[in-house]
């Protein structure tokens, strides 16, 4: 009897190497996720414990929702860790290039406008804002733990891998009137920019969960395709409903006007009214 052609045998070698490796990766997710399920459980018997005899009061959804882990905690796994009440996140879609290049960052005025790029700095209050709103939401919809009243506040580490917000400075400069500045999240490789952190919010939550690729995919308004409006995302994320009855232009599919600031001349003339009764 002949012998199997070589190419046969390696690829049936191949095949048993692949299904060996899978099996493996496989088993090391099945163990991370109990572990995690374990420390989750650890965590709320010891919560339950320490707190107080329940009083016959009617509590809000804030007051009764799980406090946000002790400091000491720390939980490591292969896309996130988690420090106390502080969020980093291990994976990112970003790329160096994915930013502000040179030439916008060049302050150039023509005709008396501005329209240039800087990035805003780590102590910068919009700065704080962005990762306390983000760690807030990635507690909620990854970890199950809502924010809580008086509690220890959410936050994330920083911004994934090659990610940096950015503050656009645009507008017409002159003596009294200052060029309108908005900041921006620079840095995915499928996304231009991010305007606010509940834009980011779906984004960051599929980059926390392992960027599956289907299953819990990234449900942004950029990633599921359409351009859908970002009205039904915030209200997801933020547990309200929406008012079906008064959809907005984007959900009626009209275009958004543009917004026009009306100049205010400062030397303008202030005439002062006349009282005098007429003859």
């Amino acid at each position: 009897m002949d012998a199997p052609p070589p190419d046969r045998d390696a690829a049936a070698v191949a095949s048993r190497d692949l299904n060996a490796v899978s099996e493996v990766d496989a088993a090391k997710r099945a163990a991370w996720r109990q572990k995690v399920l374990s420390v989750n459980q650890s965590i709320a018997v010891s919560d339950s414990r320490r707190a107080p005899a329940p009083r016959r009061v009617r509590a809000s959804s804030s007051m009764s929702a799980p406090a946000p882990f002790p400091n000491s905690y720390i939980l490591d796994t292969p896309y996130y860790r988690v420090e106390g009440s502080l969020i980093t996140l291990k994976l990112s879609d970003g790329a160096r290039e994915r930013v502000p290049d040179e030439k916008m960052r060049v302050r150039r005025e023509r005709k008396g406008e501005v329209n240039y790029y800087y990035p805003v700095q780590l102590e910068d209050p919009t700065h704080a804002h962005w990762l306390e709103s983000l760690g807030e939401m990635l507690a909620k919809h990854v970890l199950g733990r809502p924010q809580v009243v008086n509690g220890p506040k959410w936050r994330l580490a920083a911004f994934p891998r090659f990610y940096g917000l950015w503050r656009q400075k645009k507008g017409v400069v002159d003596d009294g009137n200052e060029p309108r500045t908005d900041p921006y999240l620079y840095g995915s490789r499928t996304v231009n920019k991010f305007r606010t952190p509940l834009e980011f919010a779906e984004h960051a939550i599929w980059l926390m969960r392992g960027m599956p690729e289907s299953g819990d995919a990234c449900r942004c308004r950029y990633c599921v395709g359409g351009f859908p409006p970002q009205k039904p995302i915030t209200a997801r994320l933020l547990g309200y409903e929406l008012d079906e009855e008064r959809p907005d232009s984007e959900e009626r599919g009209e275009e958004r006007k543009p917004r026009t600031r009306q100049l205010k001349p400062r030397d303008k003339p202030i005439f002062a009214k006349d009282y005098r009764v007429a003859p």
